[in-house]
């Protein structure tokens, strides 16, 4: 992720991985919705950040290209972007890169967006993903337990998908589910936006596994667990692993590290 000042570009030491977020909100004059793989993160805000939040998440919605943020120092908002980061998967169409403009007295006064497509070929695309993951859905009946619902997401993406990090949206959930070649944020964001779906809270964790890495946390029956698809997947031609689904702190900790910026919850057992 990259945080431009003005003209000048300063570079996230944390995240090296594109934005792409989808944290919809409800406040004021917005309608629209916080989704549920975004609560966690959305619910620890301070008070200050979250008006700043909402503004930010409901421009990018409707594909704004300057919000307003105001009273925030650069180190401030550098944290905010990185939590912004984290809370969401659907908005594929936003760029890797937030620029903004310093005030006189040395606050942020606005954010920029840019978009990867026009807001009429986004439409079009974020229709034909809501179709998608419903298709891909369908193979759920209401007698599956989550258990079973998680894993029919993690074998699906194994079995559909193939890792990509150079196809064109590798990083994120439309080069995921529609182009079916992707990388870690891909996988991981998929994974999020098919939970919302199935009403499973999840989220998006960044860290380190032999370089930046995305995965996931999942809650079931009251307790969260890791699961990262991307590394059950060897893309070995129809082969399948279940190493890191729903596993512990402490198993993923071997082979993982989680970034610091968000205080992730604990999951204390492997499943």
């Amino acid at each position: 992720m990259r945080i431009d000042k003005l003209f000048r570009k300063i570079t996230l030491l944390a995240v090296v991985m594109c934005i792409s977020a989808a944290l919809l909100c409800s406040c004021g004059a917005t309608d629209v919705e916080v989704p549920l793989s975004s609560q966690y993160i959305f619910n620890s805000l301070t008070d200050k950040e979250r008006p700043i939040f909402y503004r930010m998440y409901s421009g990018a919605n409707k594909y704004k290209y300057s919000i307003r943020v105001g009273g925030m120092k650069e180190k401030e908002f550098s944290d905010l972007c990185m939590k912004f980061y984290c809370c969401g998967s659907e908005m594929f169409y936003i760029t890797g890169v937030i620029k903004y403009r310093v005030n006189g007295s040395g606050n942020i006064s606005e954010c920029y967006f840019n978009y990867d497509y026009y807001s009429g070929s986004a439409d079009n695309m974020r229709e034909e993903l809501a179709k998608k993951e419903d298709e891909i859905l369908s193979g759920i009946t209401d007698s599956m337990t989550d258990v079973q619902k998680i894993k029919y997401i993690h074998d699906y993406l194994i079995e559909n998908t193939t890792y990509d990090a150079n196809a064109l949206d590798c990083d994120n959930v439309y080069g995921a589910l529609i182009k079916n070649r992707t990388h870690c944020q891909g996988f991981s964001k998929s994974v999020c936006c098919l939970c919302d779906k199935l009403g499973i809270e999840s989220m998006l964790v960044t860290g380190t596994a032999g370089g930046p890495h995305m995965w996931n946390m999942v809650k079931v029956g009251g307790k969260w667990y890791n699961l990262d698809v991307t590394w059950d997947d060897p893309d070995f031609g129809g082969r399948k692993f279940d190493n890191y689904f729903l596993i512990s702190d402490s198993t993923i900790s071997m082979t993982h590290t989680k970034d610091n910026y968000i205080k992730y919850p604990d999951a204390p057992v492997d499943y």
